[in-house]
């Protein structure tokens, strides 16, 4: 099985620890763990923040939601609600 998060990690220009930093509530260890496929179910939140954190457009991020067994972003108005404020601050 494909490791989406290592793909989109890997093509980021941002640090790993930058990473981190824009996901907010995820730890390097978490997210070296996500790379490594050592976590095979990540919590829906944390994929969110860390697609938010990747710039993901919302294609990109609704794959990663759909590859995880999640249903997509636009489903869920909270989640919408939170990309808008996401994108207000950037």
């Amino acid at each position: 099985m494909e490791n989406i998060i290592k793909e989109l990690v890997d093509g980021s220009e941002l640090s790993h620890n930058e990473i981190v930093f824009l996901a907010g509530a995820a730890s390097h260890t978490y997210l070296m763990s996500l790379i490594r496929g050592k976590i095979n179910t990540p919590r829906r939140q944390k994929l969110i923040n860390l697609g938010m954190a990747l710039n993901l457009s919302m294609e990109e991020l609704e794959k990663l939601l759909l590859r995880y067994n999640y249903r997509d972003i636009t489903g869920n108005q909270r989640d919408v609600d939170a990309l808008i404020t996401w994108a207000g601050l950037r």
